[in-house]
């Protein structure tokens, strides 16, 4: 006999052999001779299988804390400031809240699949169908091209400035386009680094530089706390309660896209 799950249609089979049919007439309950369990197969025609390699669960987690930890929390100041604190602060939480709901359902669906499922698109495929999938798939596809635009703007903005101060070279030109130079640097490194990365279909990978920049996290915020201890700070006359915590100011719509790069990129 043949029973497949109701809600996770193929998705788990389970196949389950009888010894004794007849038992179940005389109202003794029947005996099994086997039960096996078999994945799906993948969309190829073959069966899938799981490699036992993978990222070590330092590396997962660093690279976990990379997925879900976002360089929207270097801009928080800038953020926090053109925003008001206390609208700042509830949307973060709000942003939190998402993001550790849309986890848990990632999560529940691998583990009730067998880790056949696991990712937002067979989520939206689940929960509404092959509309549900395109639609997440439309989503991921607009909010990926506009985060990698905002890398490249930042690259460009950032990298060749620093190695210009670094190495103090006054002429830019030939080779020295590719690092000095603004727009050059930025195709180099697009072409040369990111590129190769987003080709990449396993974020295995990827563990050591997730580990990198958990580090820079840390190191820029020690940064940031140690000049603020060592600079003197002016007292400003002008704050109070409301101006600090109350007041919504005009630049919230602009932050808001660095409070939610906090969490998703």
């Amino acid at each position: 006999m043949d029973l497949t799950e109701p809600n996770l249609a193929q998705q788990k089979h389970i196949s389950i052999d009888w010894i004794s049919p007849s038992s179940s007439s005389s109202g003794s309950p029947p005996q099994y001779d086997s039960i096996s369990a078999e994945t799906p197969p993948s969309p190829a025609g073959g069966t899938r299988t799981h490699s036992s390699r993978g990222s070590s669960v330092l590396g997962a987690t660093f690279n976990f804390v990379n997925s879900t930890v976002g360089a929207g929390c270097i801009g928080y100041g800038a953020a926090i400031a053109g925003s008001g604190g206390l609208l700042s602060l509830l949307t973060v939480i709000f942003f939190v809240i998402l993001a550790k709901l849309s986890l848990d359902l990632v999560i529940k669906l691998a583990i009730d699949t067998n880790l056949t499922r696991a990712s937002y698109e067979d989520l939206g495929y689940i929960a509404y169908g092959r509309g549900g999938k395109i639609a997440v798939m439309v989503s991921k596809g607009f909010f990926t091209f506009g985060c990698l635009i905002a890398f490249v703007v930042i690259v460009k903005d950032n990298f060749a400035p620093a190695m210009r101060n670094l190495v103090h070279v006054d002429d830019v030109s030939g080779w020295k386009m590719l690092l000095l130079d603004d727009k050059g640097s930025a195709f180099f490194l697009s072409t040369a680094v990111i590129l190769p990365i987003c080709l990449l279909r396993d974020v295995t990978p990827l563990a050591r530089f997730s580990a990198i920049k958990v580090v820079m996290f840390l190191f820029i915020t020690w940064i940031i706390i140690y000049l603020w201890k060592v600079i003197p700070q002016e007292e400003s006359q002008e704050g109070d309660f409301y101006k600090n915590w109350i007041e919504v100011r005009e630049g919230y719509i602009q932050s808001m896209g660095t409070f939610v790069f906090t969490f998703v990129a």
